[in-house]
């Protein structure tokens, strides 16, 4: 996970107390369930459509400076869910 956020890219965590709580506590990414697959799927295609919408935005934006965007406003991602 710090691999990911040093590149600037929110995690995607399941539902375990250490991972979760850093991204609660960050707000840098998402929490997913574990014990329902149909509820994960139905999730994963969610965040799929928020990410490319939002990613497809700051490109429009800004070109070249989406992966700056992920590091400095993380939120910015997760106002949708």
């Amino acid at each position: 996970m710090t691999e990911l956020w040093s590149a600037g890219v929110p995690a995607l965590v399941f539902d375990f107390p250490t991972v979760a709580g850093r991204v609660r506590a960050s707000g840098a990414g998402w929490i997913l369930p574990h014990q329902d697959i149909e509820q994960l799927y139905r999730k994963l295609l969610k965040l799929r459509l928020i990410l490319l919408n939002r990613i497809a935005l700051i490109w429009r934006l800004q070109p070249g400076r989406a992966g700056q965007e992920w590091r400095n406003r993380p939120g910015l991602w997760l106002r949708a869910i």
